[in-house]
């Protein structure tokens, strides 16, 4: 440098020494907001999941748990949707209680528990009615969306973020819930097969009973209790005292009552039934479940039906 100041080559060295330092920070920017965005993501995803499925508590079944059906909401086109009802239910929706159900001494607890979502507060000096509402957004500032999926052998709900330039999700942006999958998938069930036996100590006297196996949980419908639980007929094991059942139709994962009945044929189980076996409470997990239940069937001229009565409050979700 002369007395004079910078040269006109010392001047461009400088300037291209700082172009390469901004471009070096720029895109270290870049990177660290690409990373942040993508790591927020994923939280979102999770505790989409979460909400939907529970973590694993039994005491938080998630959405699914409570109310035996996947969340409805905004429909936005390609199949995507909007899961409104995780945070806001709907009007028809019942609220969460302990109900009675069909049989008189069987409980259960049902209905939205929300939210399951806890979502930021709207500004409230917001204009845009757009931003005014309530959003469960990714990392890029884009809403979380559901997508539904039926094949021939499942039905398959996926966890989306579409990502910064939504486009359809990348694998690493998605999460897989199966709807009565295929026996080889293990992951994200969303239902359990249920078995099981009935011990009966005395095979009854009558002819024209069945043994019968229910189990009770919330409705698919509006969340209240099902008005058409789920049944099993037993079937005996050669001439023992041992009836095997298995539920055709999986059961929604989460806690769920089960009670065994010994009944006539042609009446509801619940109907004035010959025996009962306690109530069972259980939390299913996505996996097979096996159930040992038993029965005290009444001698011949002992009276009414036996129902015993520890353990005849159940409560499910």
């Amino acid at each position: 440098m002369n007395r004079h100041g910078f040269t006109l080559i010392e001047l461009l060295v400088v300037l291209a020494i700082l172009g390469a330092v901004t471009t070096l920070a720029m895109r270290s920017a870049s990177r660290i907001q690409e990373r942040t965005s993508f790591e927020s993501t994923q939280r979102a995803l999770d505790t989409t999941v979460a909400a939907l499925i529970g973590d694993g508590d039994p005491d938080e079944p998630g959405f699914l748990g409570d109310m035996g059906r996947m969340p409805r909401g905004t429909k936005v086109g390609n199949g995507y949707l909007v899961p409104t009802e995780l945070w806001s239910p709907l009007p028809e929706i019942a609220d969460s209680a302990v109900r009675p159900s069909k049989d008189a001494e069987v409980f259960v607890l049902s209905g939205w528990r929300g939210p399951y979502l806890q979502l930021p507060v709207p500004d409230p000096t917001e204009t845009n009615p757009d931003l005014k509402l309530a959003r469960h957004l990714d990392g890029y500032g884009n809403e979380i969306l559901l997508r539904r999926e039926d094949g021939p052998d499942s039905t398959i709900w996926t966890v989306v973020s579409r990502g910064e330039k939504l486009d359809d999700a990348s694998d690493d942006l998605h999460r897989i819930l199966y709807l009565d999958a295929p026996d080889q998938v293990t992951i994200n069930h969303l239902f359990s097969k249920v078995s099981g036996t009935v011990e009966l100590d005395a095979l009854p006297t009558q002819s024209d009973t069945i043994v019968t196996v229910v189990a009770y949980g919330p409705d698919e419908t509006f969340g209240d209790v099902g008005n058409h639980p789920h049944e099993a007929t037993a079937t005996q094991l050669g001439s023992s005292t041992t009836f095997a059942f298995e539920f055709e139709k999986s059961l929604t994962r989460g806690p769920r009552v089960v009670r065994a009945y010994v009944h006539k044929i042609g009446t509801p189980p619940h109907a004035a039934p010959v025996a009962t076996s306690r109530v069972h409470r259980i939390t299913l997990a996505p996996s097979a479940h096996f159930l040992a239940l038993e029965i005290d069937v009444p001698s011949p001229g002992a009276g009414g039906p036996v129902n015993p009565k520890d353990g005849v409050l159940g409560a499910g979700g």
